[in-house]
């Protein structure tokens, strides 16, 4: 994979990384649910994603892709942030983390260019794979909740 590199540099780089998203939520005025959420327990999500990307973005990962996210789709749920607001806050980070490494890659030569715009078609579809099941997830919770409130 041409994009190595600047894989090795976001996983390098979490917490720097982290700490840019967390700063964006909070500013976003769409995103008031998250105000709740502690700040530590958002960095340390936002650092995991970032130090275990290469890991879900081999194709063989997708299940422990899809558990870590549908877990997440059940934990937001539970915390009654709204569905809407959380696909919001995972494009914030999928901007953050795409702006990273567009910023902190050295796009000089075609081989380059070629890397990082395979990273960017990775980082969205990696993100496209987790909104899906975060909302799959939330979904269920919902589901679930209106059948036992009956």
């Amino acid at each position: 994979m041409l994009s190595t590199r600047l894989l090795q540099l976001i996983e390098d780089h979490s917490e720097e990384i982290a700490q840019s998203v967390l700063q964006s939520i909070r500013r976003d005025p769409l995103l008031s649910g998250f105000s709740q959420l502690p700040d530590a327990e958002l960095l340390n999500r936002f650092e995991d994603v970032c130090r275990k990307i290469s890991l879900w973005l081999a194709e063989s990962n997708e299940d422990e892709l899809a558990r870590h996210f549908e877990k997440l789709g059940w934990l937001r749920y539970a915390e009654d942030i709204p569905l809407h607001e959380v696909v919001r806050a995972a494009h914030v980070f999928k901007e953050q983390l795409t702006r990273y490494a567009r910023d902190h890659s050295y796009e000089q030569t075609a081989l380059e260019l070629y890397a990082g715009g395979e990273l960017e078609r990775l980082i969205n579809s990696f993100f496209d794979k987790a909104v899906y099941h975060i909302v799959r997830a939330y979904g269920h919770a919902l589901v679930h909740a209106s059948k036992t409130a009956v």
